[in-house]
């Protein structure tokens, strides 16, 4: 060894204690000092280290090879024959773990995650693969407690946790599910999947209100997420809020055209409240964009049967029937098809004469009376359509938006009512009275939109919006324009 070699390697360990504990890795770190050497300072200050290391190294190569030649029992005295010597080892533990759980020996294997945790409580691996296993073994209550701290300790492990949360969730195990997501949440508070797994699993539990509140708190912090505004259209369904429930759908299917679910459901409710036209178009609307769903079909035959197609609610059938000819949405329309096709008579048979006209004629006049609607400005089409889907208990600020999502995809007479229904629940609303006149002015009724203009500048002098409007569309009234 030269001066300059032992000058290194003095600086890098100062005293002896630091230089026995330094192994031949660490030495060769020094500059100058080559493996040889660092294996005679080995060699010379801890004899009986250096061949307990050898004999560590030759027990691993040859389990490992024992594994590549699928002698696993073997391997695996070769680990408990190093753990013998070197107990404190948690590399060694990592691997009889992991030879365990291939050999199908989980609680033993478990043993091993346990004794590394008590020489390392902070070991990230140890404590997530711990709880991999109590909750393979279906060790619930533990699983989710050891979950939550190897979500403390890793917290990039969330995305995989949200899977164990969901599938707790599908194997009937909802209690466990909150707690875990709950746990996922604390983590990632904006996980969109715990999010919606947790508002789903306490709907299971019957607790919709806590669910309305999740998906609320989730809107609040992403109002674009087309998810969890089904889950909210879906929960306003359940408490029979119809037409705030098509509102949430719309929303959705603004954010996401090719989202079946809300197209679904929306379907179901414009049919379930005689709407079946506009139902078609919704189940149509799924089955272009994925033909193999089968509700969709399901749902375009049973609208095609309460409008008394026959012909095309069997078409629509059939091509559902050939994904799955016992899916319940199939037997439902088959349902509504027979009840149709059953109440037809034969053609050799008469049709019962009508004996009480002036009662059915009362009858027509009271079903007119009931269906009869206010003047409007819409088309009649529109009109129907609009009153299957009526906002009830809407919030102002909602209906604003949705008169937006619709002025921009091009329907300004939706924009146009969904603003007319935000005036009237709050008439001094400048932003309402302005979306109005630019609908108006959008479907070129000029002298409307001015008047809607000058409305929402009575009402804020400085709203700028209003302003520009107003003087675009001034611009195609004459009087005004020269004015």
């Amino acid at each position: 060894m030269s001066t300059a070699q032992a000058d290194v390697i003095a600086t890098a360990f100062p005293d002896i204690a630091s230089l026995t504990a330094a192994d031949e890795k660490a030495l060769t770190q020094c500059k100058g000092v080559t493996g040889a050497l660092a294996h005679a300072i080995r060699l010379e200050l801890a004899p009986g280290e250096l061949e307990d290391e050898r004999r560590s190294s030759r027990l691993r190569e040859e389990a490992q090879a024992f594994i590549e030649e699928g002698e696993y029992d073997a391997a695996l005295e070769c680990y408990d024959r190093l753990l013998r010597s070197r107990p404190e080892e948690t590399s060694v533990w990592f691997d009889r773990a992991e030879l365990l759980v291939l050999l199908d020996r989980p609680e033993e294997a478990l043993q091993c995650y346990t004794r590394i945790l008590d020489f390392d409580p902070a070991n990230r691996q140890a404590s997530y693969e711990r709880a991999n296993l109590l909750f393979g073994l279906g060790r619930l209550s533990v699983a989710v407690d050891a979950l939550r701290d190897a979500l403390r300790l890793e917290p990039s492990k969330s995305r995989e946790v949200v899977q164990k949360a969901e599938q707790l969730r599908r194997d009937g195990h909802p209690n466990e599910a909150v707690l875990l997501f709950r746990a996922i949440l604390e983590i990632a508070p904006d996980d969109p999947r715990a999010i919606l797994g947790l508002g789903d699993t306490l709907i299971d539990l019957g607790d919709s209100d806590a669910a309305e509140a999740q998906f609320a708190r989730a809107l609040g912090r992403d109002p674009q997420n087309a998810p969890i505004l089904f889950r909210k259209g879906a929960l306003l369904e359940r408490k029979g809020r119809w037409g705030a429930a098509v509102q949430y759908y719309n929303r959705a299917i603004a954010l996401r055209w090719n989202y079946p679910e809300p197209w679904l459901a929306k379907g179901d409710i414009l049919l379930n409240h005689a709407r079946p036209r506009e139902a078609l178009e919704s189940f149509e609307k799924v089955a272009s964009f994925d033909p193999q769903r089968i509700e969709a079909w399901a749902g375009a035959a049973r609208a095609h049967a309460a409008l008394g197609q026959a012909d095309e609610a069997e078409a629509a059938l059939a091509n559902g029937a050939r994904f799955g000819a016992d899916h319940p949405a199939v037997l439902v329309a088959r349902e509504a098809i027979a009840q149709i096709t059953g109440a037809r008579p034969a053609a050799s048979e008469p049709l019962e004469p009508i004996t009480d006209l002036p009662s059915l004629a009362k009858a027509f006049e009271a079903i007119e009376e009931e269906v009869e609607a206010p003047e409007s400005s819409v088309p009649p089409d529109f009109q129907s359509f609009v009153e299957s889907i009526e906002p009830e208990k809407e919030d102002t600020h909602v209906l604003l938006q949705l008169a937006e999502l619709a002025i921009e995809g091009g329907d300004p007479q939706m924009g146009l009512l969904r603003y007319e229904q935000a005036i009237e629940r709050e008439p001094r609303n400048a932003d309402a009275w302005t979306g109005k006149g630019v609908a108006l002015q959008q479907l070129e009724r000029f002298r409307e939109a001015l008047e809607a203009y000058d409305r929402a500048l009575s009402l804020k002098p400085n709203h700028e919006l209003a302003r520009k409007w107003r003087e675009s569309c001034a611009r195609h009234v004459p009087s005004e324009a020269n004015e």
